[in-house]
C-alpha cells in the first residue's frame, strides 16, 4: 500500500462521517476495522504523525522471532510503551537470546515486556522471571541450532 493510499485512509478515517464510512466499506473494510481505526487515530494521534520506524539487525533477528518482534512493534505503535522502552526490550531479548542460545517467540516476549512493565519494582526476582520465561514453555522450536 503506498503513502498517499495510507493518507487517504486515514484522512477518511478522521472525519468519520457517514460518506466517509461508505467509501471505506467500499474499500473493503469492515464496519468494526473502520470503528477500531477511527479510534485509534482519535486516541493516539501523536503515533500518526510521528512515526517510529525500525528494523531489527541481523544480530537482531537471531534472537527475536518475526511475530514477537510484531507484538512488541504493535505496543509501540498502540502507545503501550514508548520508543526508550521498545529499544530496551530489543536489547534484553537479544541478550537472553545470545546467553541461551534461543530465539524469543511471542509468549516469551509476552512474560519479558510484563516483567519488565508491571514486576521491576516488586518482588519477583528477575532470575525467577528468566526461569519461567526459558523453561515453562514446552515450544522446543525456539532453541537454535
Amino acid at each position: 500500500m503506498n503513502k498517499n493510499k495510507i493518507n487517504k485512509i486515514i484522512k477518511l478515517l478522521r472525519k468519520r462521517d457517514d460518506i466517509s464510512q461508505k467509501l471505506l466499506l467500499k474499500e473493503g473494510y469492515s464496519k468494526e476495522e473502520i470503528e477500531t481505526l477511527s479510534n485509534m487515530i482519535v486516541s493516539h494521534p501523536i503515533r500518526f504523525n510521528r512515526p517510529y520506524n525500525r528494523i531489527l539487525s541481523s544480530e537482531e533477528e537471531q534472537f527475536v522471532s518475526v511475530e514477537a518482534y510484531g507484538y512488541l512493534s504493535k505496543l509501540l505503535y498502540l502507545g503501550s510503551i514508548d520508543e526508550y522502552m521498545y529499544e530496551k526490550i530489543i536489547l534484553l531479548s537479544s541478550i537472553i537470546g545470545a546467553g541461551n542460545n534461543i530465539r524469543l517467540d511471542k509468549n516469551m516476549m509476552k512474560k519479558l515486556v510484563n516483567y519488565l512493565l508491571f514486576h521491576q519494582d516488586d518482588s519477583t526476582n528477575f532470575d525467577d522471571m528468566l526461569d519461567n520465561l526459558l523453561y515453562n514453555d514446552n515450544d522446543s522450536n525456539r532453541l537454535l541450532n
